[in-house]
């Protein structure tokens, strides 16, 4: 019985908001007028849409003398370089082979494991 009363309390929770947008304004209030429809979203703006610059000129950046330019590109060139030089010295570093010392040769460290293994159990 209380999972029906449950159903319930929350079928009219959800119906109470559908039964009061349906019903219509009161006498006194005015009516809302429809919105017309456009036939969907305006993808375009039309040139009578557009407001006058009223004789301002659109603003443009200033072009780069061809000095700056120049400049620019031989500083991004260096930077360039130096990137590529230490790029290569760190594949360099990483493709060495390691130097291992003579002692942690795995011959000398199994055999200094055994010694001690026939020490430990009295052999």
């Amino acid at each position: 019985m209380s999972k029906l009363t449950t159903i319930g309390a929350i079928a009219l929770v959800f119906a109470l908001p559908l039964a009061v947008t349906a019903q219509a304004p009161p006498a006194g209030a005015p009516a809302a007028s429809p919105v017309p429809d456009k036939g969907g979203v305006q993808m375009e703006i039309k040139q009578s849409e557009v407001p006058a610059t009223k004789g301002r000129r659109p603003v443009l950046k200033p072009v780069p003398s061809p000095d700056t330019a120049a400049k620019d590109a031989e500083a991004v060139t260096a930077e360039l370089q130096q990137r590529n030089q230490r790029r290569a010295e760190i594949l360099r570093d990483q493709t060495q082979p390691k130097i291992r010392a003579p002692w942690n040769d795995r011959d000398i460290t199994g055999g200094i494991q055994t010694r001690n293994l026939g020490g430990a159990l009295g052999r």
